[in-house]
């Protein structure tokens, strides 16, 4: 990892669990985005939005770890929402092909918003 730790905030918001992520998401910190996802499912917190904002840069492992996430959520019955409008970010989903493979909005305010107003 080049840049600082990951922190991870989690927020309770509407029946959302918003996990805040600050901080590259890469072979060293995947884990502890993983941990964060497991703990909030269970907790019984199935519909969650990951804030990206703030993440600059994503490996494959982070990559894997959020396809992962996504994975255990939709088993436990719940959605899985990625709040982004980083060009970076979204440079990389459209050139791995996992664009359409996530529900992703450029704010967590729009993903919450939609997300409650638009059936599933």
């Amino acid at each position: 990892m080049t840049g600082p730790p990951i922190t991870i905030v989690a927020e309770d918001r509407g029946g959302w669990r918003v996990l805040h992520v600050r901080g590259e998401l890469d072979v060293e910190t995947a884990p502890v985005l993983r941990e964060a996802c497991s703990d909030a499912i269970s907790d019984g917190h199935t519909s969650l939005i990951i804030n990206l904002a703030d993440v600059p840069f994503i490996d494959s492992s982070g990559l894997s770890m959020l396809i992962s996430a996504q994975r255990v959520v939709r088993l436990a019955g719940g959605r899985l929402r990625l709040a982004t409008a980083t060009p970076a970010t979204l440079r990389l989903l459209h050139i791995t092909g996992l664009a359409g493979a996530f529900d992703v909005r450029p704010t967590v305010d729009s993903a919450q918003i939609e997300a409650v107003s638009k059936p599933t």
